[in-house]
């Protein structure tokens, strides 16, 4: 009993430390998304606009907001050519981000540095898709190379310089580039797996939110004297995608709706926000009811408890940005 009682606590802890690095990985991996997804609508507004008023490309619709000059500022006496606060700080976030990441670049040029980089990566992709054999019914050899393909590819971007387009024209070029990269890594994927497993591959990385939720709830149950099955696992994957892919082809669509003008672009984020919310609670309802035929009533409480914790947290974020976009609106001078 009692070594039965280690060995579930050692499980729990790998467990515990696998989900943090998914996590931490699918975190950037949205944000990321969000940004990219973002940009794109910019863009499409600004050449709407293009076509209809003939006016010069906005720039400020392919590169990260910077606030302009509060009108509370206005009749404040400045030094000539000084910058508003917020401004000053946004400028120096952005300074610090191309800082980095041109110290990354630097920085891989150097072999040590770049094995150590390379190694550091490994083990957390690799934790990062801990089913990998399983689900795509591959070898752990080929895993392995997948993992390392992966690794090397990133790397590559990583040690090349990728300047955010400022007009149609880079912007256009940057999607040609971003095309070819994308067929070169198609056929090196396919070279390994086979054309068929490249789209099982595709599906399954689109799916890695899912999967890391679904394996913390079989972590939250394994413990349990219901814990989920493995011919649970894929059918529940599955189902809870399904519902996912469905938000997140609503919120797009919804995006395409709203203004991303500079002076509106706070508050479209907020109704956005605000509007994945309300869609998430009819998604939940969704989810409960693919669910129920895979489950059992034990195991399908604690799914509905895990994702209303989700909705739970992204509330409270939503307040919280709310209260600071309040904030800003009613005393710019102290933001940020």
């Amino acid at each position: 009993m009692h070594r039965f009682s280690a060995i579930a606590a050692i499980a729990l802890v790998a467990c515990a430390a696998t989900s943090l690095c998914l996590w931490r990985e699918l975190r950037t991996e949205r944000e990321r998304a969000e940004a990219l997804q973002t940009r794109l609508v910019q863009l499409e507004r600004s050449q709407a606009a293009k076509a209809k008023a003939k006016t010069a490309i906005d720039v400020h619709a392919t590169q990260p907001a910077v606030s302009p000059t509060p009108p509370q500022e206005t009749t404040k006496a400045k030094p000539a050519g000084a910058k508003p606060q917020n401004t000053q700080r946004r400028l120096a976030g952005l300074f610090d981000m191309d800082s980095y990441e041109r110290q990354e670049r630097r920085l891989l040029q150097d072999p040590q540095y770049r094995e150590a980089r390379r190694a550091q990566r490994r083990l957390e992709m690799t934790s990062g898709h801990l089913d990998l054999t399983s689900a795509l019914q591959i070898s752990p050899e080929t895993a392995d190379q997948l993992i390392s393909l992966l690794v090397d590819e990133e790397l590559q971007y990583l040690s090349e310089p990728h300047p955010n387009p400022t007009n149609d024209e880079e912007y256009r070029a940057r999607q040609l580039e971003i095309e070819k990269s994308e067929r070169a890594r198609d056929a090196k994927l396919a070279a390994l797996l086979g054309e068929s497993k490249l789209a099982e591959w595709k599906e399954y990385q689109a799916s890695l939110q899912t999967r890391y939720q679904v394996h913390q709830l079989r972590g939250t149950l394994s413990a349990s004297p219901d814990p989920l099955r493995d011919d649970q696992m894929e059918p529940l994957i599955s189902a809870i995608y399904t519902e996912q892919k469905q938000l997140n082809e609503e919120m797009r669509a919804y995006a395409q709706t709203l203004d991303w003008s500079e002076d509106t672009r706070q508050q479209s984020f907020l109704k956005r926000k605000q509007q994945y919310a309300d869609r998430s609670s009819a998604a939940k309802d969704r989810i409960h009811t693919a669910a129920a035929s895979i489950l059992s009533q034990r195991q399908l409480a604690s799914l509905d408890d895990m994702v209303q914790r989700r909705l739970d947290l992204e509330a409270a974020q939503m307040r919280r940005q709310k209260s600071i976009s309040v904030r800003s609106e009613s005393n710019p001078a102290q933001t940020n």
